[in-house]
């Protein structure tokens, strides 16, 4: 009797061991300037921030602990290359949502790149420019 006692007191006591906490952590780098990955609508992180982990907590009372993340190019910038958990990102278009969750680890990894705007001079009647040809250049290079 004291043996089904002892061994059922164990089982209770085993079970909230059992539904405890298991944590993950989730790894975001903005490698290029241009844009910036929020994590759970908080603050961008920029590149200024290199790679940054964050740890987070799955419990029984919230399993899927779900965290959603958000890659957004600034103005004048695309998406050049995006990774998740190492798998690429075919044409990503910002901004760019996901969720992830645990138990493993992580990743998200973005490069942002200048979009190329072409500019193509033409004249009116009875005008003319010089030069006639069509130039190309990234928003933040000058040009004058």
């Amino acid at each position: 009797m004291l043996k089904r006692l002892l061994v059922g007191v164990l089982l209770v006591s085993a079970l909230p061991v059992s539904a405890h906490a298991g944590s993950w952590s989730l790894n975001t780098w903005a490698k290029s300037g241009g844009g910036n990955i929020a994590v759970r609508g908080g603050a961008g992180q920029t590149s200024v921030n290199g790679s940054v982990f964050k740890s987070y907590t799955t419990t029984s009372e919230n399993p899927n602990n779900v965290i959603p993340v958000v890659v957004t190019a600034n103005p004048g910038y695309s998406i050049s290359k995006l990774t998740v958990n190492g798998i690429a990102v075919s044409s990503p278009v910002s901004p760019y949502s996901t969720t992830l969750s645990g138990p493993a680890t992580q990743s998200v990894y973005a490069t942002f790149r200048a979009t190329i705007i072409s500019v193509a001079a033409s004249a009116g009647a009875g005008g003319s420019i010089s030069p006639t040809s069509v130039a190309s250049f990234r928003p933040e290079t000058p040009f004058f």
